[in-house]
């Protein structure tokens, strides 16, 4: 009985053991991936406001054009959302939400912001071929 008792005793110990190493392992994992959504957030955040910056930096200093142009109430209206979310998200405690509403106003972003870009590389690269040329 005391052999018997010493086994119960060691295999007790040991599935404590086993389960503790899981334990600990799936905390330091879970610890890794709010580490790694924080970055996320934080990284997408800032990214956003500086397309805030930009914009409204763009609109103070555009000597008139903008103002006159047919998009600007929407582009306010666009840059006001924008403003708003990112208040919204900084103080959300659940930050898998905050980045999923991150995410989705930065791809909306990118839907706005693709065609433009993609506008302005194909007059440079034609702007660069005819200067070069000079």
């Amino acid at each position: 009985p005391l052999k018997m008792m010493i086994r119960c005793a060691t295999m007790l110990v040991l599935a404590l053991a086993h389960v503790a190493v899981h334990v600990g392992t799936a905390l330091k994992i879970e610890a890794r991936q709010t580490a790694v959504l924080e970055h996320e957030f934080k990284s997408l955040h800032v990214k956003l406001h500086s397309i805030v910056a930009g914009l409204r930096e763009q609109l103070r200093n555009d000597n008139g054009e903008m103002r006159k142009a047919p998009v600007l109430p929407m582009l306010i209206e666009f840059q006001q959302k924008l403003q708003r979310t990112l208040s919204d998200t900084v103080y959300m405690k659940d930050k898998h939400a905050a980045l999923a509403e991150l995410t989705s106003v930065d791809n909306s972003v990118e839907r706005l912001i693709t065609p433009y870009n993609n506008w302005v590389a194909a007059h440079r690269s034609y702007k660069l071929a005819t200067d070069s040329g000079i």
